[in-house]
């Protein structure tokens, strides 16, 4: 943000190890809702945008969670659709693909 960033795009699961969240992802979205809070409270100090992903917890399924959180709060978030094999182990798909929006 000091240097004129409007937006940051962090990689998929980029807060944990290859492998953690498959090994406990109670655990991992557990930490997901801390981490999520300290997103929005940095979009919110910076006034940037973010784009992360995290997993959800939901109904006692776990969701690949993208989120964008902006200087306002949360904007947006998508349920990943179309999960890999390793995703598969853990993560429920996502009802739908992201709306688009222009």
């Amino acid at each position: 943000a000091r240097r004129g960033a409007a937006v940051g795009v962090l990689p998929e699961l980029w807060c944990f190890a290859r492998g953690e969240v498959s090994k406990d992802p109670k655990g991992a979205a557990e930490y997901s809702a801390t981490v999520l809070e300290l997103m929005e409270a940095a979009a919110r100090e910076h006034g940037v945008h973010l784009c992360f992903s995290l997993v959800e917890p939901d109904a006692g399924a776990f969701f690949h969670t993208a989120y964008l959180v902006g200087p306002s709060g949360p904007v947006a978030k998508y349920r990943k659709a179309h999960l890999s094999a390793g995703e598969r182990a853990w993560a429920s798909p996502g009802p739908a693909l992201s709306e688009v929006v222009a």
